[in-house]
């Protein structure tokens, strides 16, 4: 069966992560890392254009080179993009294990302890959508579809009630009149939206509708 795993929110403020390759997919993953305000270190011995550039002003450390156990010093987090290495792939999971680092190795959920979902992002807003691993790419499209509702203006609102709450929280002693002045900024908030299916899955109804008819 498939594990639907156990969704958190890490803290990676200021530690220490890897990341293993130089490619699109290290590229994606390390600007997740640093979002999160991480300390990134790429290991590689080409990046994409954009890792250079970041390396150059500093966003993060990179080793010209090909990934060494010693890189793993004190590391919490690694995230591993190369797919041409399975035998790399395999010792990474048995070191994750034996010193109890976080790894995701990119497409490789059985060498992984931590899978990445898809995440729409809007302002403040982070909305993490898993398939548990059986459908990344749906997960994409469910991660397209939120990111066309939750809209510009949405980040814009988000940060109006991050601000109402702060202002609140600040200038009001009573509790219950807190909470209340707190809920007024959420009241009659509404998320509405329809799902439209492939015509694959809609020839597959129909032909089991036809079925059970006869």
């Amino acid at each position: 069966m498939s594990n639907p795993g156990y969704q958190i929110t890490l803290d990676l403020t200021d530690r220490p992560c890897l990341v293993i390759g130089g490619g699109e997919n290290a590229e994606e993953r390390t600007g997740r890392l640093l979002e999160a305000r991480a300390g990134v270190t790429v290991v590689s011995p080409g990046l994409t254009p954009g890792l250079e550039r970041l390396a150059s002003e500093g966003g993060v450390v990179h080793r010209r080179r090909r990934f060494e156990e010693g890189d793993l010093e004190g590391v919490f987090l690694v995230m591993h993009t190369v797919l041409s290495d399975p035998a790399l792939s395999r010792r990474l999971f048995d070191l994750s294990l034996e010193r109890g680092f976080l790894l995701n190795a990119h497409d490789q959920p059985d060498l992984s302890n931590f899978i990445m979902p898809a995440l729409a992002r809007r302002g403040l807003l982070r909305v993490a959508v898993s398939t548990s691993g059986e459908g990344p790419g749906v997960a994409g499209r469910v991660r397209e579809g939120l990111e066309a509702v939750f809209d510009e203006e949405f980040g814009a609102y988000l940060d109006w009630v991050a601000g109402q709450r702060r202002r609140v929280r600040a200038e009001e002693p009573d509790p219950e009149r807190r909470l209340r002045r707190i809920r007024e900024t959420t009241e009659g908030l509404r998320i509405e939206g329809k799902v439209q299916y492939p015509e694959a899955w809609k020839e597959r109804k129909r032909r089991s509708g036809e079925a059970e008819k006869r």
